[in-house]
């Protein structure tokens, strides 16, 4: 098995920070659901903000991130992904 015809889309680009431990999951209406960590730094170090965002055309553009936690957790963030219930929600663990 061979992977070609890569396309690359950014999903979010920060002027002074990074994200990192992207976790991408297509949700049952066919939407992109995107959680990830937006970093203080330049690099990885577990001290940002978690955000979401969402694509509706399958990668090519995405909404302006949401952060999900209202108070950064010191060195918190999420690395174990999302779920979507079957009611719709979106379950998704937090730790810090």
């Amino acid at each position: 098995m061979s992977i070609s015809n890569i396309q690359h889309h950014p999903m979010v680009k920060y002027p002074n920070t990074c994200a990192n431990q992207v976790q991408v999951r297509c949700l049952k209406n066919g939407d992109l659901f995107a959680v990830f960590n937006e970093e203080r730094y330049p690099f990885h170090h577990d001290t940002g903000q978690t955000v979401t965002t969402v694509s509706k055309d399958g990668g090519q553009t995405w909404c302006d991130p949401i952060p999900v936690n209202v108070r950064p957790l010191k060195h918190g963030g999420v690395r174990n992904g999302c779920w979507q219930l079957p009611d719709g929600g979106i379950l998704m663990g937090l730790y810090g």
